[in-house]
């Protein structure tokens, strides 16, 4: 079993040390996973947030280091707990709501910040919610979390963490036919539809723009290295990314689809590889989607 955390044990209410008749206490086990099932290396995670609701709204958030020892929550017994948890959830790429005492789960909203004329890039975020209550035999299970007793006095919680961003790979190919030689000041602009997480794990907001960092790797090839963005709602026939293709501030190219008419769709967990052959008439866009971080072979450049 994979077990997360420095030790950190947190009571809510009237749950204090001097009186725990009315408490329950769990431990939360974390296991780390890709959307194809695959347990990942708990490295993958730097450090978890979890903002705890009962039935009347927000109690509070844990903050820890995933290092490696036990991380227990206890509360009392008769509240119906939901457990929203979030890996690797950083100041520096996104903003984490600002909840005060009873606010609903819809009050919460992890965003993407801003800085000039673009988005920062997210980090590589995970996602689990999870509601239990003391009375319950088997957990109601959200996203993938069971819950069993250690008949020691708590119970474990099976923590199931499941990645919710996208990758992107960008390639631009035969820039001198449509563009000239002058190599500079090319960049990539990707645009979704979507700049913030809601606390149910699903894309919400307004359209986020992305500016990822590119250099040239041959005389005419424009290359953008994997990067992250928010992915498409998981059901949604009508969400996409759309690419364009910049020289300084003026847009030389754009399209949210491939040229067998596909929309450009990333769902989270998954890598979405564009290039772009601009040697035709008419620009050839080819997408292909990839496990995450898996790595292909250049070999057409």
């Amino acid at each position: 079993m994979i077990i997360a955390g420095f030790t950190c044990l947190t009571f809510f209410s009237g749950c204090i040390f001097e009186d725990l008749d009315g408490c329950a206490e769990y431990n939360l086990d974390i296991v780390v996973k890709d959307v194809y099932g695959s347990v990942l290396s708990l490295k993958t995670l730097d450090s978890l947030t979890i903002y705890l609701f009962n039935q009347e709204g927000y109690i509070r958030m844990i903050k820890a280091a995933v290092k490696g020892q036990d991380i227990r929550i206890g509360y009392e017994r008769d509240d119906q707990l939901t457990l929203i948890a979030w890996g690797n959830l950083k100041n520096d790429s996104l903003v984490a709501p600002a909840l005060t005492k009873g606010m609903s789960l819809e009050d919460g909203i992890v965003r993407l910040r801003e800085t000039g004329s673009c988005n920062l890039l997210p980090t590589d975020l995970f996602y689990s919610l999870q509601t239990y209550s003391e009375s319950d035999t088997s957990s109601s299970v959200s996203s993938g979390v069971t819950m069993r007793s250690n008949n020691v006095g708590s119970d474990t919680l099976l923590l199931i963490m499941n990645r919710t961003i996208a990758h992107v790979k960008l390639t631009a190919k035969n820039m001198s036919e449509c563009f000239g030689t002058d190599t500079a000041g090319y960049h990539f602009v990707v645009q979704g539809l979507h700049d913030a997480l809601s606390f149910y794990g699903e894309p919400l907001g307004d359209t986020a723009r992305y500016i990822p960092a590119s250099y040239w790797i041959a005389d005419d090839v424009l290359y953008a290295p994997v990067f992250r963005i928010l992915p498409v709602l998981e059901d949604s026939v009508d969400d996409f990314q759309s690419l364009s293709l910049y020289r300084g501030n003026t847009k030389l190219f754009t399209t949210h689809t491939d040229s067998k008419g596909q929309l450009l769709r990333v769902k989270a967990g998954e890598q979405m590889n564009v290039t772009i052959d601009f040697h035709y008439a008419q620009a050839y866009i080819t997408v292909t989607i990839s496990p995450w971080d898996e790595t292909t072979q250049e070999t057409e450049l």
